[in-house]
């Protein structure tokens, strides 16, 4: 199976889709040890090392996330925004979300169509600015009209600012 999925591409692009592979099979233990394997062959690989942290988010590990991101939160480009996203969520789940709040703004400022960052913050911000949440899962509805967690949360956030009739159509 391995050799189907990884023939004929680079050999980054193979690696990325195997792990794919295993992680939508249910084999996250084995999918982070290919990558730990690929990250001892070449240390400092920022795309090994967001594939490492991704599957440290799946196996519920947040702060081996912590521990693997932390190296890049200094670089300041697009190519680091999936490993500081992930680093956000990890310190959400260990700190607390508010702790985690700032840095998901950051990563929603630098690209605003980033439809996780939307939901994060949504969810985030719920108790505190329920309208500016329900704009957030708005603008995700208005990207994807059918992004069940996005329905979701605008009819629950709906609901609980009392429109009700709004909600019911979103639920």
């Amino acid at each position: 199976a391995k050799e189907r999925v990884t023939q004929g591409r680079e050999p980054l692009v193979g690696l990325q889709a195997w792990v794919g592979v295993l992680r939508d099979a249910g084999q996250v233990t084995e999918a982070q040890a290919v990558v730990a394997d690929a990250r001892h062959e070449h240390p400092g690989n920022m795309v090994l090392d967001q594939l490492a942290a991704e599957l440290a988010l799946v196996a519920d590990q947040p702060d081996k996330v912590v521990e693997l991101t932390r190296p890049w939160l200094q670089v300041e480009s697009a190519a680091s925004l999936p490993l500081r996203y992930v680093h956000a969520i990890a310190v959400g789940q260990i700190q607390g979300v508010t702790s985690a709040v700032e840095m998901m703004r950051k990563i929603h400022e630098e690209r605003p169509e980033h439809v996780g960052a939307m939901l994060h913050l949504a969810r985030w911000t719920s108790d505190t600015d329920r309208a500016g949440a329900a704009e957030l899962a708005q603008q995700v509805v208005d990207r994807e009209p059918v992004n069940p967690e996005a329905l979701a949360l605008l009819g629950w956030l709906y609901h609980q600012m009392g429109r009700d009739s709004e909600a019911v159509g979103l639920l």
